[in-house]
């Protein structure tokens, strides 16, 4: 029972510190809501701290900079909070970081960082990380007797210059939950912070957890993958391989297909427990609208890559509920801030905050992307690459995972930055399950 408690006191203990700090704002209506949509996701609050600190945080650069560093408990969170002060040239900042991993990073979650001018005192910026990641944080800013704030989400800005109606100073020792109660109107909370207790995050990390002991038996071979019986083949011809045994990309997410594939429950397939190649190399009709350079176009292949993970998800589906999709049904075309493209999808550096986005929304899903690059001159066409498939979870306490799994190794998302510069992912969304029933890969 220690955690609900510990949940309770911090509910109770912020609404009587806000409401008794802050007596003259206005009626915090949804409070009891905003508290339990932290609560849940596990964003624990060091306004305890601040509060503490208060005369601290206003005082003039000189007595400040004699405060020692200090790591602090708090009644209402299990975070400690350690409180330090940093200076440069012009600038001076206060630091109320919070715990993460037994260290105390600068953009842990939940950490505040305030900034101000060493001459003026002036307060200049907060800024308030909502990721255990530098790139995701919300920034707030002075502007006359009312605060503007952005939010930026791995390193991508999803709102810009929201004005909430209190002074900055005051917002420097507020709860977070009253920042985000003050800006509920102008800021869609629920599509950032999610409930990190469901039990689909655990089934996610599971599923990598089953990959990750056979990555080290597969090996590159080009044009690789299984057939319907788990034997090597070539995807080109299904002739079986003879020499050295293994698969590329596209081998390598059939096969963690297979692995869902095969674990649907039903009749004994006579056919082989695993998916058809010759109806994942299938074409779907191309769109004349590829006017003149249509031939050439075909002659690459360019779109192999985005059918063979189209017709996976649709073959999974297919299997687990006897219904034939669409062929574009699991697409991901709607991420909220960003841009999609009609077969291309996302530029890959947004690809971290896209998947977060996504993690949010469909909890329990994992997802087979393709990557395309521009190819050729005069027109400039795209043409797949290479495939691979991403596992995104939150653990319970709150970080946010992504395994890329891509031939044989783990990877993070931001290699495939390093490794297709300028390149765009079209993902699709599988439902996964609690256990997977992969092909044998070992010798």
């Amino acid at each position: 029972m220690k955690g609900p408690v510990i949940k309770t006191l911090a509910t109770w203990t912020a609404f009587l510190l806000l409401m008794t700090v802050f007596p003259d704002l206005p009626a915090q209506s949804n409070i009891g809501a905003t508290y339990r949509m932290l609560e849940s996701a596990a964003f624990y609050e060091n306004y305890e701290i601040r509060q503490e600190l208060k005369e601290t945080v206003f005082a003039p650069f000189l007595t400040v900079l004699n405060t020692p560093k200090k790591i602090f408990t708090q009644s209402g969170s299990p975070v400690p909070v350690k409180f330090e002060v940093r200076k440069t040239a012009e600038h001076f900042y206060l630091l109320f970081l919070n715990e993460f991993e037994y260290s105390f990073p600068v953009w842990g979650r939940g950490s505040y960082i305030i900034k101000r001018d060493i001459l003026s005192g002036r307060f200049l910026q907060l800024k308030i990380f909502i990721q255990n990641d530098e790139g995701s944080y919300i920034r707030l800013f002075p502007e006359g007797s009312r605060t503007r704030m952005d939010v930026y989400l791995f390193g991508v800005q999803i709102y810009e210059s929201i004005l909430i109606p209190v002074e900055f100073e005051r917002m420097v020792v507020a709860p977070f939950s009253m920042l985000i109660n003050l800006t509920s109107d102008s800021i869609d909370w629920g599509s950032i912070f999610t409930d990190v207790s469901w039990s689909e995050w655990d089934m996610i990390e599971h599923m990598v957890r089953e990959i990750r002991p056979h990555l080290t038996s597969i090996k590159e071979v080009d044009d690789g993958a299984q057939n319907r019986f788990g034997d090597f083949v070539y995807i080109e011809t299904e002739q079986r391989q003879r020499d050295e045994k293994g698969m590329n990309c596209s081998g390598f997410v059939k096969w963690i297909g297979d692995g869902v594939y095969s674990s649907y429950r039903g009749e004994v397939d006579l056919f082989g427990p695993y998916m058809d190649l010759e109806t994942l190399k299938r074409e779907p009709a191309y769109d004349d609208s590829m006017n003149s350079w249509n031939d050439n176009y075909r002659d690459r292949d360019p779109l192999f890559g985005l059918d063979w993970i189209r017709n996976i998800a649709s073959e999974l589906y297919e299997k687990k509920t006897g219904v034939v999709p669409g062929i574009k049904d699991f697409d991901v075309n709607e991420t909220p801030f960003f841009h999609y493209t009609e077969n291309v999808g996302y530029a890959i550096e947004d690809l971290m905050a896209v998947l977060y986005l996504q993690a949010v929304k469909n909890p329990g899903s994992f997802y087979l992307g393709a990557i395309n690059t521009e190819f050729g001159t005069a027109p400039v066409l795209r043409q797949y690459r290479h495939v691979a498939a991403f596992f995104p979870w939150f653990t319970e306490d709150g970080n946010f995972h992504v395994s890329v799994m891509d031939t044989g190794l783990e990877k993070f998302p931001v290699t495939l930055e390093g490794q297709f510069p300028g390149g765009f992912i079209h993902l699709v969304r599988i439902e996964g399950v609690e256990s997977l029933n992969l092909p044998t890969v070992d010798p």
